[in-house]
């Protein structure tokens, strides 16, 4: 039976572990929490933080593993990008680890590509980040250059502003730098798609989303298709298929952010090569476009030979993944739940708060309250029926 070691087994790689169990392969699954969901699947576990490289390396040298895999986590993604190099393993590289986990890397192998991306600036002190500002002026991002969802990151408006946003940046990265960028007016949209390796990748999916008011660029609403003509979507797709290719993407899932302005024009903001969080790679993606990517993430990670997806394919269905805005208080109890969940066409309901707790405010992607993700024939019928199961959802405070 073949090895498989998946970092991470937190609610978000569940799916990506029952599929590994279908395919017979034997798990050895690492979490930094004891409890982690996924641990319920695997034939064996282990307690460790994904940013342990040393002692993640050593379990998969002891334990002879077959494979490496990794989804909807930067940290897990690159520590498997490592594992895999360094035992000689199938896998993207460590090229293209570095480059899609670190945004100054990201940017500079993107703009010696010709890829359009706002400018950018580097930032170490206060100072630096003071100067950056003048020449971008009013209003630019300031933000991390090695964290995910969008801890750290702040659009500032004003000087009295970028203070705060410099120190919470760099709070927020592992690297203490941080970069000051142009800000781009316009439309977010991401892009999902899967490097079937041998130089092939394939965009599946645009969306486009809407975004939480105010500093803190935070997506309330992602909806599949994209509300956007045919002809833009199939623009964003090839953008992001030459955008994989710059930051060296040899196989493995990528998760694009693009901001597409009103005369067209296409900017990227960020790449990944993992899959999107909140089951964007295990369900949305697979609902959208019939191709199943934890079962290709797999394949290739054992080196098998998957045919690619047709060639800027149209999406075959449509989804919507709706974040909960919930009123501020202390929760006393909700409601609806299971009626929620036994929609056939609701592909997942997550909610971030339970009785018993205060709800904050928003601030970003990993204090959102819950979500639920909703499928249909169209993107009218599917946005639907995720403003049905919100309203269904009943929450009383104390």
């Amino acid at each position: 039976m073949q090895k498989i070691l998946i970092i991470n087994s937190g609610w978000e790689q569940v799916d990506l572990i029952k599929t590994a169990k279908k395919m017979g392969l034997y798990i050895i699954a690492t979490d930094a929490c004891r409890d982690a969901p996924g641990f319920l699947l695997a034939d064996e576990t282990a307690v460790v933080e994904p940013r342990d490289i040393v002692n993640l390396f050593n379990l998969a040298f002891d334990n002879k593993i077959d494979a490496v895999v990794a989804d909807q986590c930067d940290y897990s993604y690159y520590a498997a990008a490592y594992i895999a190099e360094r035992l000689g393993l199938p896998g993207s590289g460590l090229v293209a680890a570095q480059n899609t986990t670190n945004k100054k890397w990201m940017r500079e192998a993107c703009e010696k590509s010709g890829i359009k991306q706002p400018g950018y600036i580097p930032c170490k002190t206060l100072f630096d980040v003071k100067r950056a500002v003048e020449k971008f002026s009013f209003p630019c991002i300031v933000k991390p250059v090695d964290n995910r969802g969008n801890f750290g990151v702040n659009r500032v408006d004003e000087m009295a502003q970028v203070e705060s946003a410099y120190y919470e940046a760099i709070a927020c990265s592992y690297a203490r730098e941080c970069l000051v960028e142009e800000f781009i007016e316009g439309t977010m949209i991401t892009v999902d798609g899967f490097a079937f390796g041998e130089g092939v990748h394939r965009s599946l999916a645009v969306a486009s989303k809407v975004m939480l008011g105010g500093r803190k660029r935070v997506a309330m609403e992602i909806m599949y298709p994209a509300r956007l003509p045919t002809n833009a979507i199939k623009r964003l797709q090839e953008n992001h298929t030459r955008v994989a290719t710059a930051l060296g993407i040899r196989t493995g899932c990528t998760h694009g952010e693009y901001m597409i302005t009103d005369d067209g024009e296409i900017y990227l903001i960020e790449c990944a090569n993992r899959g999107g969080g909140c089951y964007t790679s295990s369900r949305i993606v697979p609902a959208v476009s019939g191709y199943d990517l934890s079962e290709l993430l797999i394949f290739t990670a054992l080196g098998k030979q998957v045919a690619p997806a047709p060639d800027a394919e149209e999406m075959k269905a449509a989804s919507v993944l709706s974040f909960f805005k919930l009123s501020p208080g202390k929760i006393l109890s909700i409601e609806n739940e299971d009626r929620i969940c036994a929609d056939e066409d609701v592909l997942a309901f997550r909610l971030a708060v339970k009785p018993g707790d205060s709800v904050e405010s928003i601030t970003n992607d990993a204090n959102r309250h819950g979500f639920v993700i909703t499928r249909g024939s169209s993107l009218e019928a599917a946005f639907e029926k995720a403003q049905i199961s919100k309203e269904m959802l009943v929450v009383r405070y104390e």
